[in-house]
Parts: structure tokens; sequence; C-alpha cells
């Protein structure tokens, strides 16, 4: 009898450390969503009078929060993991067929229209985690 109390005991703390692992997961997860979303808003402080250097480092603080998102995602819905892969996929392609002839005005409307998606795509996976982002 004590040692079937002993093993509900343990099957009890083995339950609630892997609940309380994957609470830790989707936390970590959504707050690297967060930091992806607020990446993302950097692009509406771009303007015509940016410049490239500007433009890259919003590119880059995006590619970083996104692989920062990937590392996190370890214990999480595997379909919105893939769903923001997606969408990361989707915006890079699109920053990659602004042609080099656009106008800095054109180029940026295309680069806010692929935020745009990518923002809805990020604001998805928040809610769909119950993330309180």
């Amino acid at each position: 009898m004590k040692k079937l109390v002993a093993l509900a005991m343990a099957a009890t703390f083995v339950v609630a450390a892997c609940s309380s692992s994957t609470e830790d997961a989707v936390d970590t997860y959504c707050d690297d969503l967060g930091t992806l979303q607020t990446s993302l808003q950097e692009v509406g402080n771009l303007s015509a009078t940016s410049s490239v250097d500007d433009v890259n480092a919003v590119a880059d603080d995006i590619k970083s929060a996104y692989d920062d998102v990937v590392s996190s995602a370890d214990g999480v819905d595997d379909a919105v993991v893939s769903e923001v892969e997606a969408a990361q996929k989707t915006f890079s392609d699109s920053v990659d067929a602004i042609s080099g002839d656009a106008s800095v005005a054109d180029a940026l409307t295309q680069l806010q229209a692929a935020e745009d998606a990518y923002a809805s795509s990020v604001n998805a996976a928040l809610a769909k985690v119950s993330c309180s982002s």
C-alpha cells in the first residue's frame, strides 16, 4: 500500500512537472512572438528618407526575433509553429521580390504590405496559444 501511495505521489509530481514545463515553453514562445511582433512594427517607422542601413537594421531585427521564436517552439503546437514559419517564408519571399529598380516609395509600400500580412499571422499565433500579448 505504501508503495502504491508513493507511486501515485511520484506520478502526480511528474505530471505537474511536465505541465509546468509545457507552460514555461508556451510562455517563452509567447514572449518571443511578442518580440517578433514589436520588430515587425519597426517597419512602420521606415520612410522614404530611411537609409538602406535603416532598412537592413529592421530586417535584421525581424530575422533575429524570428530565430528566437523558432528556438523556443519546442513544446508548442506544431500547427501554430508551422503557420509562423510559413509567414516568415512569405515575408522573406515578398522582400526578396522587391525589384532593385523600384522607387523607394514603391519598395516601402511593398515592404509594409508584407509586414502587414506577417503581423496578422503573428497575431493569430499569439491568439492560438493563448498568449496575453
